[in-house]
């Protein structure tokens, strides 16, 4: 079982990097790309009844924003993507779907819906992000309003591959919190689909394959089969998840565990992927990145926020997940 569950973990950590798998999965990805403009279209055919709605709200409402995409882009990255938004439904809603073809991720940030599909009926409630396989019939209720919800309608032609390993279903929910990575990457997409250019569409592709990948690989840590991460490790995890901002070292950690910092970067990094001081200025960097686009904070207040007060590396550690600075990201992204 441990031999099985290391090889099924690597195949996680390392598929979107085998370049014959992605050359063979762009080769079917293009087969079915289709325009966005005929999304709207297509999910009214995919309706089998007239949704039950209020008077003021459409079936299509339900879509977000249309996305406009590049579609040369879209066949060499394997990624489209179709509508999204930040939607709230305040009166009884709900609709049956049969076939749409896309996948779906619906993150929950209050009230609940419900999803039916399979015979299983399932909450969605606060703070739970689904990953849906629509080519199946399924339908949406709100349960409890009003539903507020990011939506974010897209294709990929690895999802179904990634979601495969983790259930048999064309579906999982992962129960996450408001300031999650996965939260956050999820308002960043819906912000790169925004802004329409082949830039943002490309960074947006690359950050769906990373979302995907990390959804996937947290299931598989969570499976009661496979072997415990150590107690030391998931405190680690937790302390750069919740305390981002407060000064670590590799000889604090060894101190605060009484564990080699050898051993716990090897360590670490088998269930991560990177070492620890790499995750945690990932983590940094991402709130740094929510801050920009929901507050009017200045770039060093940003810094401090997520723990790093000398301004120039922070600047230039932004610039190397990013690709830009904070200043240049700030301009770039709707403000609050």
């Amino acid at each position: 079982m441990h031999n099985s569950i290391s090889k099924k973990q690597a195949y996680c950590t390392t598929f979107l990097h085998q370049r014959s798998v992605i050359a063979y999965f762009r080769s079917l990805f293009y087969n079915r790309i289709m325009n966005t403009t005929d999304f709207t279209s297509i999910f009214k055919e995919a309706l089998l009844s007239t949704p039950k709605t209020s008077s003021s709200m459409l079936p299509e409402d339900f879509l977000g924003h249309l996305f406009t995409t590049d579609k040369q882009i879209a066949a060499k990255t394997a990624s489209d993507f179709y509508s999204g938004g930040n939607l709230v439904v305040r009166n009884s809603w709900s609709f049956d779907i049969q076939k749409l073809p896309c996948f779906l991720l619906l993150y929950t940030a209050a009230g609940c819906g419900k999803l039916l599909i399979n015979q299983h009926v399932i909450s969605l409630t606060e703070n739970s992000l689904l990953l849906l396989d629509c080519r199946q019939r399924f339908r949406i209720d709100v349960a409890v309003s009003p539903w507020k919800y990011q939506v974010l309608f897209f294709d990929n032609a690895h999802a179904a591959e990634l979601l495969s390993l983790i259930t048999e279903e064309p579906f999982c929910i992962l129960n996450t919190t408001a300031h999650s990575e996965y939260v956050l990457q999820l308002e960043k997409l819906l912000c790169l689909n925004s802004e329409k250019t082949m830039i943002s569409q490309l960074r947006a592709s690359d950050l769906l394959n990373h979302l995907l990948t990390e959804v996937t690989v947290e299931f598989l840590k969570k499976d009661q089969e496979f072997r415990k991460i150590p107690s030391y490790i998931e405190k680690i995890h937790d302390l750069f998840e919740e305390h981002y901002e407060e000064n670590y070292s590799l000889d604090d950690l060894e101190a605060r565990f009484s564990i080699s910092k050898y051993r716990i970067c090897r360590e670490f990094g088998e269930y991560y992927g990177i070492t620890p001081l790499q995750y945690l200025n990932r983590r940094r960097i991402r709130i740094a990145c929510h801050l920009l686009e929901t507050t009017s904070l200045r770039i060093h207040e940003v810094g401090s926020a997520v723990g790093i007060d000398n301004t120039n590396h922070f600047i230039s550690l932004f610039k190397k997940y990013e690709g830009c600075t904070p200043l240049e990201y700030k301009v770039r992204e709707p403000g609050p």
